[in-house]
């Protein structure tokens, strides 16, 4: 019986693809599904963490609504409550997305998030108060314009700012409070 035959390793054989200048095809593939699992992991890692972000939040809320109301909630009510409340975000982010979309527009604006919010009462006035609260505070740190300058101003700065997501954060209590009374009514209808 004779030695078996010496074969070139995977990783030679690359190698002098490589070197000739063109790489195989199932190296190429290897190379675009790894950066694509890199890609998938990294962004599994981020939807963690802004869920366990979101779940720390909800925790800090339920906490002071405990003291407020007299109310306990269990730690399976506030995990609930913490995967509702991102599922809902996912989905107006879509939404939010597709009218930007239809709209032809680079940026999302407030009335992308207001058409979003409209079926939640207590939501959409929350969003309508605070891009109020937001438009006046911004012209009022702009110089002094004329009466039609400054309507003009804010109607432009409506239409032309982008939603700051920190900033609607800051509201999270009193939203979380009307989306529970919404989730009553709601349960109360079916």
């Amino acid at each position: 019986m004779g030695r078996p035959k010496k074969t070139a390793s995977a990783a030679s054989t690359n190698k002098i693809h490589q070197r000739r200048g063109a790489a195989p095809k199932q190296v190429q593939d290897a190379i675009e599904r790894h950066r694509a699992d890199e890609a998938v992991a990294a962004k599994e890692e981020k939807i963690q963490q802004l869920k366990n972000s979101l779940h720390k939040t909800t925790a800090s809320i339920c906490t002071g609504l405990e003291k407020e109301l007299g109310q306990q909630f269990s730690p399976a009510f506030v995990k609930a409550m913490a995967e509702a409340s991102y599922h809902f975000a996912e989905t107006v982010a879509k939404d939010v997305e597709a009218f930007r979309k239809h709209a032809k527009r680079a940026t999302a604006m407030v009335d992308d998030v207001k058409l979003c919010t409209r079926r939640s009462r207590s939501l959409h006035s929350a969003i309508s108060e605070y891009a109020e609260q937001l438009s006046a505070s911004r012209s009022a740190e702009r110089p002094h314009k004329s009466a039609s300058e400054a309507a003009a101003a804010a109607v432009a700065l409506d239409d032309a700012e982008p939603l700051d997501p920190q900033l609607v954060l800051s509201d999270t209590e009193d939203q979380i409070t009307a989306a529970m009374q919404d989730c009553d009514e709601m349960e109360d209808i079916l």
